[in-house]
């Protein structure tokens, strides 16, 4: 049996859910109350030079990362290489919840236990191969 390497961008991302940086929220991927799991994961992304979309000053919420999930963050999404925008995975669910996403915005589950799960699976969150 061959085991395989958990990849660098998932390794990253679950290193800043457990850094206690992010204050968790839920609806966005970032809001005035903080992040959702997939938001920890474009500002991840950003510390390592991938392209994460800003809202601009027009927006009337200037610096928070634009989208309630991955769809309007494809240079992050690919760089996760995740299954599905909303964190969707395979196998078993987890707490009756089939994506990052509801774990996260259910507000049942911490960052710690979301990191936790995504160490745990990964593999079940991205694309073959990895």
């Amino acid at each position: 049996m061959t085991t395989q390497t958990m990849p660098e961008p998932i390794r990253l991302w679950i290193a800043d859910l457990r850094s206690g940086k992010y204050k968790q929220s839920t609806g966005n991927l970032h809001n005035d109350s903080g992040y959702c799991c997939l938001g920890v994961a474009c500002k991840t992304a950003l510390k390592r030079g991938i392209e994460v979309d800003i809202y601009g000053p027009q927006s009337g919420v200037t610096g928070k990362i634009i989208g309630d999930s991955l769809d309007s963050q494809t240079h992050v999404f690919e760089w996760l290489n995740l299954l599905s925008h909303c964190g969707e995975f395979k196998g078993e669910k987890f707490d009756g919840f089939s994506s990052l996403a509801d774990i996260n915005d259910e507000e049942i589950h911490n960052f710690e236990d979301i990191a936790d799960f995504i160490e745990d699976r990964w593999q079940d969150l991205v694309k073959e191969p990895v």
